[in-house]
């Protein structure tokens, strides 16, 4: 599974990387790292709530998976599966929202004072 994340720019998204791996593709991040990225996912989808329409269903996956940051007992594998399921939500709610930005509406003509009769 590939820990990306994909970040809105003036230019073409691009895909960031957020799992770094050694040659044998074991994860080198520690526990603790990981407790701390998934803490930073759920601000983020914390403010992408606050800060507009999140697509229905976005974040089921994560909140199905009944593991919070706060749950320093669970394995790091746990922490990783939910950083991604965040990271799955996060990505569909800027697609979405990418989508979704318009033109701004046309002005409506303006009347000169010729077309307007008393």
């Amino acid at each position: 599974m590939t820990l990306g994340f994909r970040v809105p720019s003036h230019r073409s998204a691009e895909v960031v990387d957020l799992r770094p791996v050694t040659a044998s593709g074991i994860g080198i991040m520690r526990k603790s790292e990981f407790i701390h990225l998934h803490a930073l996912f759920v601000e983020l989808r914390w403010y992408l709530g606050e800060s507009g329409p999140v697509p229905v269903g976005a974040f089921t996956a994560y909140d199905e998976y009944n593991v919070g940051p706060t749950e320093i007992h669970r394995r790091k594998a746990q922490h990783h599966e939910a950083v991604s399921r965040l990271r799955s939500g996060v990505q569909r709610t800027i697609e979405v929202r990418e989508q979704t930005v318009t033109e701004p509406p046309m002005s409506a003509p303006t009347a000169n004072a010729d077309s307007i009769t008393h």
